[in-house]
């Protein structure tokens, strides 16, 4: 019996092939799903902390010396507790003392500057330490170069720290440093390195040693706890929730502050995104299950029709019923257990190997689950082998040596169909109308809505090819009434035709679902990086970033100087920018306030006038002519090539015209005049925070009402020419709403006549000396997108940090790069040029990358002077938003549709394989009657392609339907981001479907028409 079922097995090789091939592909696919899960499970736990802001990142104990307890000893030991009794897995530890002083120099009489010093664990290794060593001892403290500068320290330099009351530490400075890398973990809520909500540009930080703060009183000691990104790919969420929450409540009994709202939303995240993966791909694999069961079922009913012949005749003989079974069965029951089996082993290796190492307990879970999996499919496969079978086994031998079986009604299949197509239908509605609380449903109902599609047209299929036979037979179309009627004629039409239909709409929602997931999320991650890289780098002055960019990308077309302004309650987001070079953004869209040029043209409507010229000396003539005391004039340059600040002050002046010169050497090259600054008399010491100040180059302000009157040297004077001391109209003072600027008019002799201003009575207002070259329009022309200013009073905005000027929307739009839906645009240039000094707070440098820029621009970067600290790119933000459930999701199903077409298409060859013996022999029998070749062979290839053909335009039909149902219930960013509406569909990816499943089908088209046509010339 054994031997008998081997021949018949080797005898119908081909068949069998296709039954191992169809259970190797679906269990191996099935079989790799948990492993796929549990992957993407662990990337959704990274991606979660990776992408959180570094105020949700961590969570932090704090205990403050003299409010919890009156011995800061007591806080020291009370945080090391901390630590010790909540140590979370996953997380480092980092502890931090800091507390605030006031900063004396040797011989002042007023304290130099607001400080806060600070013992941080580890500080120095997060440190670009620019002079000297790291504080190791008591008294030792590294200060910053922001500090250094403005109070002139040096390493070695004693300086004495004064607490609130009053007790004075004397400290010497060891070293100055510089940040490497604000954002980076380590520094928490960035309070200690100038950037969070805490963080203030005057009160400095200096790093010590643990010993200088102790024992003192308002010592706030931290413990931070920061996630490690790689720990959550595998950390059970709903166990570390419930540990910080147990453990913070604790720890508040105990007198701390801690808190851990903030990092329950990636918390919240991780676990909300987890559960939109499982249930991705569950969704998958059910439908992968449901079309395994049904290709089996089909390919197994083939195979079925083909051995009734072998049981009538061998029952006709007498043979036990015993061993009939085994030869029906044993036809389609080995194959697919040796292709379940190999399919198994390689979906779980496979499987394994794209994890990786795992925790035992998630190893184990999805081990059995890809066995249960797998089991399932065998069992689908043997229950839908025996019902093929069962009615064969009990047929009278009679019926089975028929060649043409005997035909039952189908009102059984109609049922079926008419309930499916109402369930199914039902499932799309309630997941359009609820959308919510429905679970996996919302999921399944693109499939769902392809499955309706696909048995409502099956219907039609039996009826249009019966009539289509008639009609062609009526007007002597062979071909056509011979495709047609083999169509009608072929008693699995209607199976065949709803499988592809399901297939090819599988394929074609995933293609769609791909590509529109795919766009939705790059369009994001251009939006919020806004180029290609974005790399901060370290500088202090606008206009130098500007330059050194420029200097290395000549051309305008690589990189792009940005100065980005978070903004602030009261404040929107800005964006100083180049404006010359706004193709560098990445994915510019009109949402910008229209194209690239547009926006360009409205934010630098002219072009600067500057007045530059290369010389190595000033001179002029000028006259105090209403002064109280020494007057002196400063002119402020900026180097042409890299825009170096350059200072000359001139004076003190005299009451009578006189000639005055000074020194430009770093002028040799070129220079660009800023403005003129009138100066006090000389004071002890120099000492601000601002440069425009006077105090900033050591002299007191001028006072109120001193009149100057400045007069060319010569007619050859580059840097004073005649014709701009001649016009004040090309002269403007401060434009701060604060700031009262000095008079300026036209003199008697050509000259410029500039006069102190008085301030008025009860007002307060800043006096400025300053008369600065209009090489500028104002108001500043902006772009605006969500920004509604208050219409009541003068427009106003901090195109960089300091005084707000006069401004004048000149375009709206509807996003801004890196900000969405509200921000401001303004032109860098414009910007350096109406606030000449700004201040170093709340600001981030850098240089935005096209993407064919050369990873070598970096390197230029530096040397051209922008220390870059950080890179952002589009690549790792589009990776992130990848590794989110709803993308994970997508690429599953692409991955079951794509199955799912081949076990469709291995379901049309075993049909079209079952009763190739008797199409032979009727082509054979038309060919003797006179049928053209050519004729025969149309039919022979005809017959499936029409089926394949037809089923193929309904699919892709119904594929978009369920596309179009994905897009109305896609769960969207796992954050709830709805900035940008999801991409429109395109055309593109429904032919990349339509091509795919006219290779796949087509193939089988080919392969079994070939082989019928091949068997009708073996007969005779």
């Amino acid at each position: 019996m054994w031997v008998v079922l081997a021949s018949v097995l080797a005898a119908r090789r081909k068949q069998a092939v296709i039954v191992a091939v169809v259970a190797l592909l679906a269990t191996a696919a099935l079989a790799a799903a948990p492993w796929y899960a549990v992957r993407a499970s662990q990337d959704v736990g990274i991606a979660a902390v990776e992408g959180a802001s570094a105020q949700q990142r961590l969570i932090t104990i704090s205990w403050r010396g003299g409010f919890n307890t009156d011995s800061d000893a007591d806080g020291e030991a009370a945080i090391r507790r901390a630590r010790e009794q909540f140590r979370p897995a996953g997380f480092t530890g980092i502890v931090s003392a800091t507390t605030t002083f006031d900063l004396w120099q040797p011989g002042a009489k007023k304290s130099s500057a607001d400080v806060v010093a600070a013992a941080r664990e580890d500080a120095c290794q997060h440190l670009e330490l620019i002079d000297g060593s790291c504080p190791k001892a008591k008294g030792e403290v590294t200060v910053p170069a922001t500090l250094a500068d403005e109070l002139g320290l040096d390493v070695g330099d004693q300086v004495q720290l004064e607490d609130n009351d009053e007790n004075r530490i004397p400290v010497h400075v060891t070293g100055v440093y510089d940040v490497s890398d604000p954002s980076e973990p380590y520094w928490g809520d960035g309070s200690l390195v100038e950037r969070g909500e805490s963080s203030s540009n005057d009160s400095l930080v200096m790093f010590t040693a643990p010993e200088t703060l102790r024992g003192l009183d308002g010592v706030t000691h931290t413990y931070d706890l920061l996630p490690g990104a790689e720990a959550f790919a595998t950390i059970d969420i709903d166990e570390l929730s419930e540990t910080l929450s147990s453990a913070v409540a604790e720890l508040r009994e105990q007198g701390f502050t801690a808190s851990t709202t903030d990092f329950q939303f990636v918390i919240d995240r991780i676990t909300e995104d987890r559960r939109n993966v499982a249930t991705g791909v569950g969704v998958g694999v059910v439908v992968l299950l449901l079309l395994t069961w049904f290709a089996l079922s089909v390919v197994v009913r083939g195979a079925g029709v083909q051995v009734r012949a072998d049981i009538g005749w061998w029952r006709l003989r007498g043979a036990p019923s015993g061993r009939g079974w085994i030869l029906a069965l044993g036809q389609s029951i080995v194959p697919l257990v040796a292709g379940a089996v190999l399919g198994a082993g390689i979906g779980l290796g496979g499987g394994r190997l794209l994890v990786g190492d795992l925790p035992s307990d998630a190893g184990r879970s999805a081990l059995l689950l890809a066995l249960l999996l797998v089991a399932l499919t065998l069992v689908g496969g043997l229950l839908a082998v025996v019902a093929a079978q069962l009615g064969t086994l009990v047929t009278p031998v009679r019926d089975l040596l028929r060649r043409i079986p005997v035909r039952r009604p189908g009102w059984r299949r109609s049922l079926v169909d008419l309930v499916l197509v109402g369930l199914a239908t039902y499932g799309v509605v309630q997941s359009l109308v609820v959308r919510e609380g429905v679970g996996g449903l919302s999921a399944l109902s693109p499939v769902l809505a392809g499955l309706a599609v696909a048995l409502v047209t099956a219907w039609a299929v039996l009826p249009l090819a019966t009539w289509l036979a008639s009609q062609a037979r009526h007007s002597g179309r062979l071909r056509t009434t011979l495709i047609a009627s083999l169509t009608a004629r072929r008693p699995e039409t209607h199976r065949m035709f709803a499988l592809v239909v399901v297939g090819v709409a599988l394929v074609t929602t995933a293609f769609v679902g791909w590509d529109t997931g795919n766009r939705t999320r790059w369009e994001r991650a251009a939006l919020e990086v806004g180029a290609d890289r974005v790399v901060t780098v370290d500088v202090d002055d606008p206009a130098r970033l500007r330059e050194a960019v420029r200097s290395v990308d000549p051309e305008g077309t690589r990189a792009m100087a940005v100065i980005d302004q978070q903004g602030s309650t009261f404040d929107p987001p800005i964006l100083a920018v180049d404006s010359t070079r706004l193709s560098v953004v990445a994915g510019w869209r009109d949402g910008y306030g229209g194209s690239v040029e547009r926006v360009a043209a409205a934010l630098r409507p002219t072009d600067v006038t500057s007045v530059q010229a290369k010389a190595d000396r000033l001179a002029l003539e000028a006259a105090a002519t209403n002064a109280t005391g020494d007057l002196y004039l400063r002119f402020h340059l900026r180097t042409v090539a890299d825009a170096k600040p350059v200072d000359a002050i001139v004076g003190p002046l005299g009451t009578s015209r006189q000639s005055y010169a000074a020194d430009l050497a770093a002028c040799a090259n070129g220079c660009r005049l800023v403005g003129v600054q009138l100066l006090g008399p000389k004071r002890a010491d120099v000492s601000s925070g601002n440069a425009a100040d006077a105090e900033s180059v050591g002299h007191l302000p001028a006072p109120p009402g001193t009149q100057v009157e400045l007069f060319p040297a010569s007619e050859s004077e580059p840097l004073l020419p005649p014709a701009l001391v001649a016009d004040p109209t090309r002269w403007r003072p401060a434009l701060g709403p604060r700031e009262l600027g000095p008079a300026i008019t036209a003199g008697t002799q050509k000259s410029l006549r500039v006069t102190m201003a008085a301030v008025p009575r009860g007002k307060e207002v800043d006096l400025s000396g300053w008369a600065y070259v209009a090489d500028t329009p104002a108001p500043l022309p902006v772009v605006a997108a969500g920004w509604q200013p208050d219409t009541t009073a003068e427009l106003r905005v901090h195109p960089l940090p300091g005084a707000a000027v006069p401004a004048a929307i000149v375009g709206n739009a509807k996003l801004v790069p890196r900000y969405g839906a509200e921000g401001v645009l303004v032109d860098l240039t414009y910007a350096d040029r109406l606030v000449p000094f700004p201040l170093q707070i709340g600001v981030t440098p850098q240089v935005w990358l096209s993407a064919d820029a050369p990873p070598s621009i970096v390197d230029e970067l530096a040397k051209a002077g922008l220390r870059p600290l950080r890179t952002e790119s589009l690549s790792e933000r589009l990776s992130s938003l990848r590794s989110e459930g709803t993308a994970v999701t997508e690429r599953f199903q692409l991955l079951v549709a794509l199955v799912g077409l081949l076990l469709a298409a291995g379901a049309v060859l075993v049909d079209a394989a079952r009763d190739q013996t008797v199409r032979a022999a009727e082509f054979a029998a038309l060919r003797a009657q006179g049928v053209k070749l050519r004729d025969v062979r149309a039919v022979g290839y005809g017959g499936v392609a029409a089926l394949v053909a037809a089923g193929t335009v309904v699919g892709v039909g119904a594929g978009l339907a369920g596309a179009a149902v994905a897009r109305r219930l896609s769960p969207g960013f796992i954050d709830g981001w709805t900035v940008l509406p999801p991409a429109a569909m395109q055309t593109s990816p429904v032919l990349v479907a339509a091509v795919t499943t006219t290779v796949v089908l087509g193939t089988v088209v080919v392969v079994s028409g070939a082989a019928l046509l091949r068997r009708t010339r073996e007969l005779p």
